[in-house]
């Protein structure tokens, strides 16, 4: 009995782990924060975890996303679709 016991851990644990790690990189992707512009939230050179999906994006809220000119963009979302943005002496 207790040979079937260690036989089932050494395999239940390979197969979590790779189970783990597949869920990881579906869901999460791990980005270095480069620049200023969203600190002091995030600082530069700094890691963040961040889900891959968002079926709802609201005020507030910080989104990561690719850029042709730019690459990986970080930045907080100040409007959304109906919201009226008005900007006076450089200030939202």
């Amino acid at each position: 009995m207790r040979k079937n016991s260690h036989m089932l851990i050494s395999i239940m644990i390979p197969v979590t782990t790779l189970v783990l790690v597949i869920a990881f990189i579906c869901f999460f992707k791990i980005i270095i924060i480069d620049g200023q512009s969203m600190e002091p939230t995030l600082r530069s050179g700094k890691f963040t975890l961040a889900l891959r999906k968002c079926s709802t994006i609201k005020q507030n809220d910080i989104i990561i996303f690719e850029s042709e000119d730019y690459g990986v963009c970080v930045k907080r979302v100040v409007a959304c679709k109906g919201d009226e943005v008005k900007i006076k002496n450089n200030k939202l």
